[in-house]
């Protein structure tokens, strides 16, 4: 099978006003988009100058994601500008679509009513392209048959000319009408997505944030269980530090008290041991103070006898 056959058209049109030497590209996920790579991205034209509606159109296959951005690049395609928003998001489906942005718009309904007056005006430049492409052919018509030797005057083959260049022209009206209220469906239709993915988005934030605060609760309650349970040990640990250093003091009263009273008992010792050595001289000194009188008494006595 031919790898085209897939393919789809999509045709991107955007509002930018650039200097001269500039030009306005696309980039996006995709290769054919050059992968966010400024030097690959696809080169936009306009129509003439002055215009400030820039066109391109790509082939990619069909129900693709595209995720895409404008940017402004110089003539070397190095990136002079990035469009100021979040990147562009897209579901292509199974046929060819038309894509209108406004640059830097992040606003949906703003980018909306913007695309709209695009649109009105892309669909009278049509019109009125369409109208001079009837009037080219109708003088061309008239040129050719005036050219014509074999024909004098032929109003009613001009006439039929006329009418089928005037029906042509209703029906490429009639087409571009239905391609616009197409469009507009589309848009509806992108908007409700939009919508409903910006939901979706809030929903899921709304749990994202219902979940953090109970993560936030649950992270608060296991502190406070840990600074309780750190506080119980502390005061644990303090009475343990407060009991210890009781008993230690109430063991050094103790053992003080012990030594007062060995030091008491000691002296106490002490005192009995001089009294009794005190008493041993008193008593010594007695003996020897009898054994002198003992021995005047017999020198006396000695003497008398004598």
């Amino acid at each position: 099978m031919d790898k085209h056959v897939a393919d789809i058209k999509l045709t991107f049109l955007v509002h930018f006003n650039t200097a001269v030497g500039q030009t306005v590209s696309i980039t996006g996920n995709l290769p054919s988009f050059g992968e966010w790579d400024p030097k690959f991205s696809i080169r936009m034209e306009y129509k003439e100058i002055g215009d400030t509606n820039w066109r391109a159109i790509v082939s990619i296959p069909k129900n693709t994601f595209l995720e895409y951005k404008y940017l402004v690049v110089d003539d070397v395609g190095n990136a002079l500008r990035w469009e100021p928003r979040p990147n562009r998001e897209l579901q292509v489906g199974g046929e060819d679509t038309s894509v209108l942005d406004m640059w830097g718009v992040e606003d949906y309904e703003e980018e909306s009513r913007r695309n709209e007056e695009m649109r009105a005006k892309i669909f009278e430049e049509e019109l009125l392209e369409l109208e001079r492409e009837r009037q080219k052919k109708v003088e061309d018509m008239k040129k050719k048959m005036d050219d014509d030797p074999k024909r004098t005057t032929d109003h009613k083959k001009k006439k039929e000319e006329e009418e089928r260049l005037e029906r042509e022209r209703q029906e490429k009206k009639k087409e571009i009408e239905e391609e616009r209220m197409k469009a507009e469906e589309e848009r509806k239709q992108k908007l409700e997505e939009l919508r409903l993915k910006e939901e979706e988005r809030k929903k899921q934030m709304e749990e994202e944030r219902r979940k953090i605060e109970e993560e936030r609760e649950r992270v608060r309650l296991e502190r406070t269980k840990r600074l309780e349970e750190k506080r119980k040990k502390l005061e644990e640990e303090k009475r343990r530090k407060e009991e210890e250093q009781r008993r230690k003091e109430e063991e050094a009263e103790e053992e003080e008290e012990r030594k007062k009273e060995e030091e008491e008992e000691k002296k106490r010792k002490e005192e009995e041991e001089r009294r009794r050595k005190e008493e041993e001289e008193r008593r010594r000194k007695e003996d020897e103070e009898r054994e002198r009188d003992r021995k005047r008494k017999e020198a006396v006595s000695y003497t008398h006898l004598r």
